[in-house]
């Protein structure tokens, strides 16, 4: 049986996807992940799934925003029918 390697494309030696995390170099978009470091992002999502680091400008409610792309870290401020965690959000 021949040794474990990062290129035998099959997940094993602690990797999370096939060749990729555990000793080998960090998975890249939509991989399998365990954890954020698993990940070339460094973002690795609730689905097991490495995905890109959020923005204020990806149409999601991610990071630390208020709600979509708007308050907290963003630039935007929240419209009034919005949710807000600051009164400056």
């Amino acid at each position: 049986v021949p040794e474990p390697t990062c290129s035998d494309g099959i997940v094993n030696q602690g990797e999370s996807d096939v060749d990729c995390a555990g000793p080998c170099d960090k998975c890249g978009l939509d991989s399998g992940c365990a954890k954020d470091a698993d990940c070339a992002s460094g973002n690795c999502a609730a689905t097991n799934k490495c995905i890109p680091q959020p923005t204020c400008f990806d149409g999601i409610r991610n990071g630390l925003e208020s709600d979509v792309d708007c308050g907290g870290i963003c630039i935007a401020t929240c419209a009034l029918d919005k949710t807000c965690n600051r009164r400056i959000d």
